[in-house]
């Protein structure tokens, strides 16, 4: 069962797209939502920046969630994007890793294409990518 749903994101409307696929998942699944922000070493000072967007995206989610018990929790951690999304998904149970193809603007940009790329071909759990148009 999919109890535990992570969601990467790095700012951007692309990797956003994958939003109605995890609302219909956490619903169907009544599973815990993860928004996982990575922030590479040097940049502290989008950090605040990325909290907010997080906290509001998440508030977001939870309106859309209103006829289900899912949950939503938020994390920002620092590092490598890929590396960051398998170590997270290992120490919190995750089920299944939903993300987008693209996100390459944003409040960070980081290649999401590349990063889904390596989460793809090291995670053991399944991914649901989402073509981002």
């Amino acid at each position: 069962m999919l109890k535990n749903i992570l969601v990467p994101l790095d700012g951007s409307k692309l990797a956003e797209q994958v939003f109605p696929y995890v609302i219909g998942l956490a619903q169907a699944f009544d599973a815990e939502v993860f928004l996982l922000g990575v922030c590479e070493h040097g940049e502290t000072r989008d950090g605040q920046t990325h909290r907010l967007y997080m906290n509001n995206e998440a508030e977001q989610l939870r309106k859309s969630l209103t006829d289900s018990t899912a949950s939503i929790s938020t994390a920002i951690l620092m590092g490598k994007p890929a590396q960051q999304i398998l170590e997270y998904t290992e120490q919190n149970d995750i089920r299944l890793i939903v993300i987008s193809t693209h996100g390459r603007s944003g409040i960070a940009p980081w290649s999401l294409g590349g990063t889904t790329q390596k989460v793809l071909h090291k995670a053991d759990v399944p991914l649901l990518i989402i073509r981002a148009k």
